[in-house]
């Protein structure tokens, strides 16, 4: 080997010990970076679902945004980060659509989020009226089929309403429970599978 082969090969090497670590340094840093909500923000049409978001109780508590939108595990980061370049890349283009998800449902049922919902059997929720309390059970929603259909998560918690962050609307549930109701399934309209019985006696105009 020439002595100008062994210099250009010494050159070579030393610049490769030099890349590489700052290669890789910038791909974790980059990687880091996207990662954080306020990466999110940086796109203009990205603005009103940040701050729903960020007045939630996902946002309060810290949760990101990819760990809902991204499933887990890393073979499922890595293709939504690479499905990420390509929505940077409209956005720049100006030929972006209007923002669309989709959440998978093991996204919410990971280890240390909503995985309980399914075990913890019938809970009880209010709405804007407090005196309308509305009896709920996940498992029986999700583990077994409803009109012949699987439900997800997304299902009901979508965001029908902007700046609503993934808030259970009215509209969610009566599209399932009274929308074209046929008469041999009537009784998933029941309103007491919900509410159950009133407590107090109910007076509509004096009666």
């Amino acid at each position: 080997m020439s002595p100008r082969v062994k210099l250009w090969l010494k050159r070579f090497i030393k610049s490769g010990l030099i890349a590489i670590p700052v290669f890789i340094i910038s791909v974790f840093g980059v990687v880091e970076y996207t990662s954080r909500p306020e990466f999110c923000k940086s796109c203009h049409f990205m603005e009103e679902y940040y701050n729903s978001w960020q007045d939630s109780k996902h946002g309060k508590e810290g949760i990101s945004c990819l760990e809902c939108h991204y499933p887990p595990g890393l073979e499922a980061t890595v293709v939504s980060k690479t499905r990420s370049i390509s929505q940077v890349v409209s956005y720049f283009t100006q030929t972006q659509g209007k923002p669309w998800a989709e959440i998978e449902d093991r996204s919410c049922l990971r280890t240390g989020c909503h995985n309980k919902q399914l075990i913890e059997g019938d809970e009880l929720f209010t709405g804007k009226n407090p005196r309308v309390i509305v009896s709920f059970n996940h498992r029986a929603h999700l583990t077994q089929l409803r009109r012949g259909k699987q439900l997800r998560c997304v299902g009901c918690h979508s965001q029908i309403v902007q700046g609503k962050h993934i808030t259970v609307t009215e509209s969610s549930c009566f599209l399932c429970h009274f929308k074209d109701v046929p008469e041999e399934t009537k009784t998933i309209s029941d309103c007491l599978l919900c509410h159950g019985a009133p407590m107090e006696t109910i007076e509509v105009e004096g009666i």
